[in-house]
């Protein structure tokens, strides 16, 4: 997506630099390794509005998070115009 989007070459770059935003595969990688079996609930956040969905990337972190069967999760997609729901810890 970032790819074909609108920004300019020398901010795509950054982005996708060591230094710049995580991916979708990224992120969830991040979790899959490192998330303690006590983990109960992610939210999914700071999504790009013009490079990603709330709907692509809640697909791509429970397709690579099922690899995890020792994890339980409630995930959930922070939306730009709405408060996330409360969570128990």
């Amino acid at each position: 997506m970032l790819e074909q989007g609108p920004y300019p070459y020398f901010l795509k770059n950054w982005i996708k630099s060591d230094i710049g935003h995580l991916s979708n595969n990224q992120a969830s990688l991040c979790l899959l390794e490192h998330a303690s079996k006590r983990l109960k609930n992610v939210v999914l956040s700071h999504l790009s509005k013009t490079n990603n969905t709330p709907e692509i990337a809640h697909s791509f972190f429970n397709s690579l998070i099922k690899e995890r069967l020792d994890l339980k999760l409630n995930s959930e997609v922070s939306q730009r115009d709405m408060p996330t729901k409360l969570f128990k810890i």
